[in-house]
Parts: C-alpha cells; structure tokens; sequence
C-alpha cells in the first residue's frame, strides 16, 4: 500500500506520504539440505555422517518466515529568494518506521524508529565565476521504541537482545564552491562534514573539473571521498560491548567522464572509474564488535548511448565492473568475493557485465508506450565462492550442480499509458514479463548462495490524479 498526497503553493512545499508492505520469505534461513532430501531444518541433528538418514526417517516442520513494516512521512519544504543572487532553502520532516518479524509461526520482533530532520541551505552568486552554497543539517532518531501494531511485544534482535531504547543526533555541515575559470573550464569543490553520537567526526570531500572544448564535447574529472557511518544498531552494539566509538566504512572513487552531444537527437557518454577503493566494516560476533573487514579495489567502464525525437525515447548502457584486489584483514571472513582464499578475481554478488535499455514511444497525444530491459550477464565470483565452500568443508551442505545460480538474470517491464486529460493517467505496467517463457530468467540469487528466486510476472494498474 502506498498513499501520498502533496501541496506545493508559492514558496512552500508540503506532503505526506504512508507506505505498508512486508515479504514472505520462500526459503528456510537456517542449514539445509538440498535435494533429493529437500528444504528441511538439520540444525537440531548436527552429525553430518548421519543427516541424511535421519531426516529422510524424520522430518521437521517447515515454518513460515517473512517481515512486515509500514511508514509514515511528513515533510515541509519552504523556498526563498533574498535577492536576485541569493536563495534559502529550510525543510523539516519526520518519519515514522514500524518494523515486525515473524519467525517460526509467531512474530520475535517488533519495535519502532522514529526521526526528526532538519536543513537549511543557503545559496549565493558571489559573481559571474564565482557560486556558493552552503548548509547545515540536523537528524535526531528515537530507536528500540515499542511499535504500533504489538506495543506488549518485547523486542529482540540479532545484535541487541532485548532491544533497549536509546537515541542519537547526527550533526552535518556541508558545502560547495563552483569556479568558472573560462568558456572550457569550470571546477567544483565542495565538502561535508558528519559528527554522530557513536562516531568521530566524519570527513568527505570532493573535487571536479569540467573541460568543454567544444560545444560538442565535454570531459569530467571527478575524485571523490565519502565517508559512511554503519548501521545504528551495529554502532550501539559497540558501544555497549566495549564503550568505544565506531569505525565509518571509507570510499574513495576517481571517475573519468566524456559526453558528446553527436547531434541534435543523439547523445554518447562513456565513463572509466580508474580508482575505487572502498574500505568495508563488518561485525565480529567474537569480540561483539564492529571492525575493519578489509579493502575492496576494482575498476570499471560504463557505456551509454541516448537517443530521442518528438515521439521517440531511447536509451542504452553497459557497465563492466572488475575486482583486482581484496585485502583480507587477519582472522575476518568475507562472502564479498573467493579473491583472499585463491579462487578467482570477482565480486560473489555483482555481476561483471551489466545492460541496461529504456525506451518510450509515444503512440499520439493521449498513448503513450514505454519498456525496460535489464540484464546480468553471470555471477562467477559467485561460483568461485562456492567452490571454495565445497572444496574448504569436509561433506559440504552445499552441493554442486547448481549451474543456474551462476547464470544470468533478465528483467523485462512493459507499460502502456493513456492520458485523456492533463491532469488524469491511467497506466497498465507488466513486470518480469520473460518469466512468461522461461521463469529462471526472472531470477534473483540469494547472498552468498548458489540458490535464487525466480520472480513470477506481474501486472500492474494505477490512476493518477492532479489537482
């Protein structure tokens, strides 16, 4: 369910928005077998010289596992202009987040998050070359708060359990300078700057430089740093264990753009990500702790191709993307890529080669048509981290032979709008429609894990209505 509704009057921006869903899920999250004995708990038996014996003679009951949340945001937005070179930008929201787990039948876990959030912006044009902007913002979130549905529920979780109530505040100041030093050079540099209340303060910033040689032709340099602060529930846990401030997860990326406007219908880019390195955090169950799981570095190139007319709407993209380092840190494992154990050089759950085409027709005034394909074109870093666990574990759980885990995935969405009037659209969108043919192509693999969920196609029929 999703309900919105938005006012948008002068200077002020104001809207709500309600939003209900949850998932079952269709497999059994805990050790299982595969066939020919089935989706079966083998948790409680734990002899692997004996499993399959025992559940074929015995087996337990599989219990229904999913999730549901609902959410609710309010948000105003208030804009002015000071003078002719000046604007203000202020915004406040709030965002209600109801989450309930069901496990085994029964819910384990229901609980509550609730922030308030506040910006302010402040842009100003010093002169021809010169632009800035700069603001500050403010979040405060209230966590472990009893939910609205099953408020006599006590709350459990994986990492604090019970779920105690705690808040915390995070504090950003941000800018950003735009220098155009002539008609073929123009630079940014801008910043942000981040303190929580479980980390120090957190530091990213970025710089471009846009070369246009030509009316045509455009080159991008940009280098960018961002640094992310981990989960809340991850950073309490930490704070808890040992009383210390957490460690933030550490990107920094060197892109290389070129854009070409070929003509008036037909427009090429192409970019190379020469530099990325992002520094990964992840719990250690041991010491209770969050810590440094090591340096992921890869490279890659996207392609893309845009073309339109007055009734036509084309565009298409390649991205290819290869790891070429993991530094492993001592005694930490990772289901990110097999590269630290010997076993290939690619990421376990992304694909190396990634497509993607949208198009639009538009049939006459009132019909229009558009679509979408998305494809990826394999996973084997999946298929190296799977070898490695049949090859590191003695009567491995996991068998081979799943070859089409490893295989690509193919997403196609259709949809066909009529517009009768400005203000009133009716659309009728189908998705996953290659699933009609062959349900495999609709695929999703599951994370680190051979195993995937072939998504059945879908219809989808809307109304909108502007007033």
């Amino acid at each position: 369910m999703k309900l919105h509704v938005q006012v948008t009057k002068g200077n002020w921006d104001i809207w709500g928005r309600y939003t209900r869903g949850g998932q079952q899920f269709v497999w059994y999250p805990k050790v299982v077998a595969r066939p020919p004995w089935g989706w079966v708990d083998i948790w409680p038996y734990m002899d692997w010289d004996t499993w399959p014996d025992v559940m074929l003679t015995s087996l337990p009951p599989l219990y229904a596992q999913g999730y549901g949340y609902q959410q609710a945001t309010g948000y105003i937005g208030y804009k002015r202009e000071l003078n002719e070179r000046t604007n203000l930008d202020l915004a406040f929201s709030y965002d209600m987040f109801d989450f309930e787990r069901f496990i085994q039948n029964a819910v384990n876990a229901a609980y509550r998050e609730d922030e308030y959030y506040a910006k302010a912006m402040l842009r100003h044009d010093i002169n021809k070359r010169h632009k800035i902007a700069c603001g500050f913002e403010y979040s405060h979130q209230k966590l472990g708060l009893d939910s609205v549905v099953r408020p006599d529920l006590d709350t459990v979780n994986s990492r604090l359990n019970p779920m105690p109530r705690w808040s915390t505040d995070m504090y950003s100041i941000l800018g950003e300078h735009q220098w155009t030093l002539s008609n073929q050079f123009t630079t940014f540099l801008g910043a942000r700057l981040d303190k929580h209340t479980y980390t120090d303060w957190l530091f990213s910033p970025r710089a471009s430089v846009i070369y246009t040689p030509s009316k045509k032709d455009t080159f991008k340099v940009m280098w960018a740093r961002s640094v992310r602060a981990n989960y809340e529930e991850e950073m309490k846990a930490t704070d808890l264990s040992t009383g210390d401030l957490s460690d933030p997860e550490i990107l920094d990326s060197l892109e290389i753009r070129y854009e070409r406007q070929h003509s008036e219908n037909l427009s090429l880019a192409a970019s190379v990500f020469v530099h990325y390195n992002l520094e990964l955090i992840s719990w250690d169950q041991a010491s209770a702790t969050t810590g440094s799981l090591g340096t992921q570095k890869e490279w890659g190139v996207e392609l893309e191709a845009m073309y339109h007319t007055d009734k036509t709407r084309l565009s298409i993209s390649h991205g290819y993307t290869k790891l070429y380092d993991f530094d492993l840190e001592p005694n930490m494992t990772t289901f990110t890529t097999a590269k630290p154990y010997g076993y290939g050089d690619d990421l376990a759950n992304w694909s190396n080669h990634i497509t993607k085409i949208q198009g639009q027709y538009k049939i006459d005034d009132r019909w229009t048509l558009d679509g979408s394909l998305r494809i990826y074109w394999g996973f084997p870093g999946l298929k190296d981290l799977n070898q490695y666990s049949l090859d590191a574990v003695t009567d491995p759980v996991v068998e081979s032979g799943w070859e089409k885990g490893y295989r690509g995935n193919y997403y196609l969405n259709l949809g066909l709008q009529y517009q009768p009037k400005e203000n009133l659209t009716f659309r009728v969108d189908g998705f996953n429609l290659l699933g009609i043919f062959d349900k495999d192509l609709n695929k999703r693999n599951y994370y680190a894990d051979p195993d995937y969920r072939s998504h059945a196609a879908a219809v989808g029929v809307s109304v909108i209505y502007k007033f």
